[in-house]
């Protein structure tokens, strides 16, 4: 029964591109790797769909109080 493995984030991604706690979660995992622009363009693409998602606007000001304002 464990051949069946759990899909990873980007095939949810792939069902409902739309869904932006997919995108914020992508972002969170990809802050966490230490890949910034990754996680930079998760959190702006769930903003661009929800533009009062806190939690993606919490992470992108975070990540540019980090960054010196990029």
């Amino acid at each position: 029964m464990l051949a069946r493995r759990a899909r990873p984030p980007e095939t949810a991604l792939d069902i409902n591109p739309g869904n932006i706690l997919v995108l914020n979660d992508l972002g969170l995992v990809h802050e966490q790797l230490g890949r910034i622009e990754q996680a930079r363009s998760y959190y702006e693409r769930a903003l661009e769909i929800d533009a009062d998602f806190a939690p993606a606007a919490e992470s992108l000001n975070r990540l540019r109080q980090q960054s010196g304002g990029r």
